[in-house]
């Protein structure tokens, strides 16, 4: 899976490069604002349901039905959104809205993408994603050689999304012959909802900082901020997978076990850390040439950004190697409040940075935010030593997502 999604990213990349170049900041900057705004818009993703079907909790039947009133919450709420958003130029709306339904189409993906993992078969779930990505990257990039614009490029993420639902619907991911109850639905999400909150935190600050971007700063220095922050993108990635996929899967198998989630959290610890490690280190020194090979000259003036952005990878993987091990440990509560905390800060902080620093204020508010995440959850993981140990407390079963 790991290997999976690594190259899924990697044509990501590839695939942001070549449209760059057809495009130009400037067009670029109306499809990063578009995707910013849906982003934000769909925070709260499949609310959820997807880890209450991992944890078990919610059958296959439920979770179909569930997820196609989903997919149409959240498809009202990307088209409205874009549309209603201050500042964005009407070709961004556009892609907005293009974008917006591809995105309500993938929560019909939801339980196809989960039910391998559920069966810890992670080498199936990594050919899924990278199956997404490769279709999503290869339609967006033929679409900007060939026409060259900001909608047509957003117009082939759509058509993307909507060929994977083939497979995806024929797996079984349908309508259920019994449609579930407002109220069971009700239910439903108010027991998701906590993972729902924890990853919608999660995605927020990663994204918001580009949606402020869009609306106080001109498509050009989005563009250049979203040239910098697809490598930002690529190296989440990473331990989203490690993480949130792969160690997070497994504790909840042993999340009643004394001893058993620290034990077999602990070398995770270290790979995360090697990992943020290597990762800064090739950002950083490297953000000139790779900038300048990949997206050219006229996205250059993303290298100094990129290298700011670089400080907050090894802060971000030990962020992300500590709130997982503290959901598995069910201190779900704790890791909302932090995460809310660290989103308030970020969003506060790119107001006031924005207006007077431009990308690069947004930037350093990454790297603040991060910063500041890392000192108070290793305080967290040190003074939560009696849950980490596997008995848990009032509060099971929620979690987050990333």
């Amino acid at each position: 899976m790991l290997a999976a999604r690594a190259l899924a990213y990697g044509l990501s990349g590839a695939g942001t490069v070549v449209i760059a170049r057809f495009l130009g900041p400037d067009r670029v900057g109306d499809v990063a604002a578009a995707t910013s705004v849906v982003t934000v818009m769909l925070v709260l993703g499949a609310f959820g349901i997807d880890q209450l079907y991992l944890q078990g909790r919610v059958d296959e039947a439920a979770t179909r039905s569930h997820l196609w009133r989903v997919a149409g919450i959240s498809a009202a709420l990307a088209v409205g959104g874009s549309l209603a958003w201050p500042g964005l130029p009407p070709t961004a709306r556009l892609c907005g809205v293009l974008i917006g339904i591809a995105a309500a189409g993938d929560q019909l993906k939801v339980l196809w993408l989960c039910r391998p993992q559920y069966d810890l078969d992670f080498a199936t779930r990594g050919r899924r994603d990278l199956g997404m990505r490769s279709l999503s990257v290869a339609l967006s990039v033929l679409a900007a050689v060939v026409i060259g614009t900001a909608v047509s490029v957003a117009a082939g993420t759509l058509a993307a999304s909507l060929l994977v639902l083939i497979p995806a619907l024929a797996s079984g991911a349908t309508v259920s012959d019994r449609m579930e109850t407002l109220p069971r639905l009700r239910d439903v999400l108010r027991g998701g909802l906590p993972f729902a909150v924890s990853g919608a935190l999660y995605t927020l600050y990663f994204q918001v900082d580009g949606a402020i971007l869009a609306s106080l700063s001109a498509a050009h220095e989005v563009g250049l901020y979203r040239a910098a922050y697809s490598f930002v993108f690529a190296a989440v990635a990473i331990p989203v997978a490690v993480n949130g996929d792969v160690m997070r899967s497994r504790l909840y198998r042993v999340a009643d076990r004394a001893g058993s989630l620290w034990s077999d959290a602990l070398p995770f610890a270290g790979a995360s850390l090697g990992l943020g490690i290597a990762v800064a280190g090739v950002m950083r020194e490297l953000a000139t040439p790779l900038t300048r090979l990949l997206f050219g000259s006229a996205f250059l003036g993303a290298s100094s950004l990129l290298a700011v952005l670089a400080l907050a990878m090894i802060p971000h993987y030990l962020n992300s190697w500590a709130g997982n091990l503290l959901i598995a440990a069910h201190r779900i509560r704790v890791v909302v409040v932090v995460q809310g905390s660290l989103a308030a800060l970020n969003i506060a902080g790119n107001l006031a940075a924005i207006p007077r620093y431009g990308a690069r204020g947004a930037a350093w508010m990454t790297v603040i935010t991060e910063g500041a995440g890392s000192g108070v959850y290793l305080i967290l993981v040190a003074a939560s030593r009696h849950a980490i140990g596997g008995r848990p407390e009032t509060g099971r079963g929620s979690g987050q997502k990333g």
